[in-house]
């Protein structure tokens, strides 16, 4: 396992630092994340928030951002006592970050293509 930095940059909702059993589950799920993330943890921007679900039950979101954009996803309050299923969320969701940063750099690699080609031509 790679050896993770601390997470830099993350930014909690007043009404998850207000109630201390969600800011204690959260605090769980970022040293999972810092594992997930590994040595990119200190690249990466979290951001947790609240709000209602579709159903207006009490949700989480997680947003993940770097230089490519950003990925955002919601939790129920009871995936934060599944550990397994946990990671496999937070995986997912680094994932999905990851695949915005392969597609800006295949977007760049073919516009530089492009240049050359002009050039050639």
């Amino acid at each position: 396992m790679v050896a993770a930095g601390p997470l830099k940059n993350v930014a909690l909702a007043p009404s998850i630092q207000a109630d201390t059993q969600l800011r204690t589950a959260i605090e769980q799920a970022n040293r999972a994340l810092v594992q997930v993330l590994g040595e990119s943890a200190d690249t990466v921007k979290v951001s947790w928030d609240s709000e209602p679900d579709d159903r207006g039950r009490p949700s989480i979101r997680l947003t993940l951002k770097d230089w490519s954009g950003e990925k955002t996803g919601k939790f129920a309050l009871n995936e934060f006592s599944d550990s397994p299923h946990l990671w496999r969320r937070l995986y997912s969701l680094w994932g999905d970050l990851l695949s915005a940063q392969a597609n800006v750099r295949v977007r760049e690699m073919k516009e530089a293509v492009g240049r050359l080609s002009s050039l050639e031509g």
